[in-house]
């Protein structure tokens, strides 16, 4: 599947599948799992691979889809988590502050209070 097509799951108004989901991000993974333990070796904080996740707009999966994100739900998300994990252990660790701000601000967005993504 293209980055097109995922981005259309976004602006047609449903939520991304989970094979949608793994299929955009599966090759970033693949390529933050490059390195991963030489970076662990060298002490090397991963501000690259960051900005890699950051590109594929990860921290969008659990934004809905109305906000411009993915929809993700909760399940979808820790499956992605397990994923990058996988490739890069540290990474989730480091973005927990990020998914617990999205998760927070998730419940006090309503219709009628209009909340921005980020």
């Amino acid at each position: 599947m293209s980055s097109a097509t995922i981005e259309n799951a976004v602006t047609d108004g449903r939520a991304a599948t989970d094979r949608e989901l793994r299929e955009r991000f599966a090759p970033v993974f693949d390529r933050v799992a490059q390195g991963a333990s030489a970076r662990e070796q060298a002490r090397r904080l991963p501000f690259e691979e960051v900005g890699w996740l950051r590109e594929a707009r990860f921290g969008a999966v659990r934004v809905s889809v109305e906000h411009g994100g993915f929809g993700a739900s909760v399940r979808q998300l820790f499956g992605l988590l397990m994923d990058l994990a996988a490739a890069e252990s540290n990474l989730p660790q480091a973005l927990r502050v990020h998914w617990s701000r999205m998760q927070t601000s998730s419940r006090i967005c309503t219709p009628t209070v209009r909340c921005r993504p980020g």
